[in-house]
């Protein structure tokens, strides 16, 4: 983040990192209390077993995608293509 963020908006985009953590966290609390609504059972961990391959399937697809869309600014970043001011 601090090599991808221009210096003058290194606070936004820590701010919006620390955003997305928290949802990501409520929604997979979501997730994991409708997979297992009432008490735990094999057959509730057994839906989460499923669900979270076909959500980290699908949010790495996006990643992919994304990088591929913007230019790929991760590939800059591992080149050391990225340039401050």
């Amino acid at each position: 983040m601090y090599q991808a963020a221009d210096p003058d908006s290194v606070g936004a985009a820590s701010g919006l990192c620390r955003t997305s953590q928290y949802i990501g966290a409520n929604l997979s609390a979501t997730a994991l209390e409708i997979a297992c609504a009432g008490p735990p059972s094999n057959a509730g961990m057994r839906r989460v077993g499923l669900v979270a391959p076909a959500i980290a399937t699908v949010l790495l697809v996006a990643a992919v995608l994304s990088g591929r869309r913007r230019g790929s600014a991760l590939g800059d970043i591992q080149r050391g293509d990225i340039r401050h001011q």
